[in-house]
């Protein structure tokens, strides 16, 4: 990721969603714009949205579970 352009503020956005700092239509545009169909919300993941936020898991109602196993989801919306 830090060999991609802009990697710093593309780490920063991953972190707002993670952390739940993004509204319901934030998240969802972040995504769009970024062209992200699924996300990965595994163990990594999991540990930055307990730390960071509030809630114990990702607050954003529009991602439906098409797989999880293990502890590790795979989301989509």
């Amino acid at each position: 990721l830090l060999q991609t352009p802009n990697s710093q503020e593309k780490i920063n956005n991953l972190m707002l969603f993670y952390t739940n700092d993004l509204s319901e239509s934030e998240g969802k545009k972040f995504l769009k714009e970024n062209n992200i169909s699924y996300v990965v919300w595994g163990k990594e993941e999991q540990d930055i949205t307990k730390r960071y936020s509030k809630e114990k898991k990702l607050k954003y109602h529009f991602l439906k579970t098409i797989f999880q196993e293990n502890n590790i989801f795979i989301l989509s919306f």
